[in-house]
């Protein structure tokens, strides 16, 4: 029962939890979290890496987190993204993660938003580089494994990248913890747009940003595997 009760802690009020416990996972819930950024507590389940680049403002039915700043005083130990949030609520597994995300920079090549999984502490973890233009080090999926980042994108460099405009857009980010299955769907299309298998860091954070560019971000919502923050992997 101390699952179910430290999870519905964590869990908002549009959040469904069931809850199951065994032996070997000592507590897993199949969990639904909807964030809403519409409150002055909204932040409260955050840890932002650069608390002055982020804002909320309410300019979205369910408010939004802005980040606001290009420059970051956040220095990572390792080459990889100066702007993260980081979702504390709960550690996940495999997930179902979609987000409404809007790019606020001015178009260039490397225009680019990113989503972090797998976050075990600012030297391993996982994210998603979501870029205009496709080169080795823009729109792959990114590997930090107490190096610097690396590209474990299937295939290598893409033919076309995240068509960032000035409106909104729905990413949809998907693991199995299982297999390392990871894929990146765009705008609600059937075929993902970044896949890669790797199954490094089974059980991690999640979170938004960019790497040294300005985005919004609303709407996000989470279906999987929660493990309770002091749950062993």
């Amino acid at each position: 029962m101390h699952c179910l009760t430290k999870l519905a802690a964590y869990a908002g009020p549009l959040a469904v939890v069931l809850c199951f416990v065994t032996p070997a996972t000592k507590c897993l819930a199949q969990t639904t979290l909807v964030e809403r950024f519409d409150t002055a507590e909204a932040l409260s389940a955050w840890t932002l890496l650069d608390a002055d680049s982020w804002q909320l403002a309410a300019d979205q039915p369910r408010g939004m987190l802005r980040l606001v700043q290009k420059a970051s005083a956040y220095t990572p130990p390792h080459r990889s993204p100066g702007h993260i949030a980081l979702w504390e609520t709960v550690s996940w597994g495999d997930f179902d993660l979609k987000v409404r995300v809007r790019s606020t920079h001015p178009d260039y090549g490397h225009r680019d938003v990113c989503l972090f999984f797998g976050w075990v502490d600012p030297a391993h973890f996982f994210y998603v580089h979501l870029g205009k233009e496709p080169d080795p080090h823009c729109h792959q999926i990114f590997v930090v494994d107490g190096a610097d980042r690396l590209a474990i994108t299937d295939g290598g460099e893409k033919d076309a990248g995240a068509p960032w405009d000035d409106a909104w857009h729905t990413v949809r980010l998907t693991r199995s913890r299982a297999t390392g299955r990871i894929a990146v769907y765009w705008d609600g299309q059937n075929e993902p747009m970044l896949t890669a298998t790797d199954t490094r860091f089974p059980i991690g954070k999640l979170g938004v940003g960019s790497f040294d560019d300005t985005a919004d971000f609303s709407d996000l919502r989470v279906n999987g595997v929660a493990v309770s923050v002091d749950a062993a992997p």
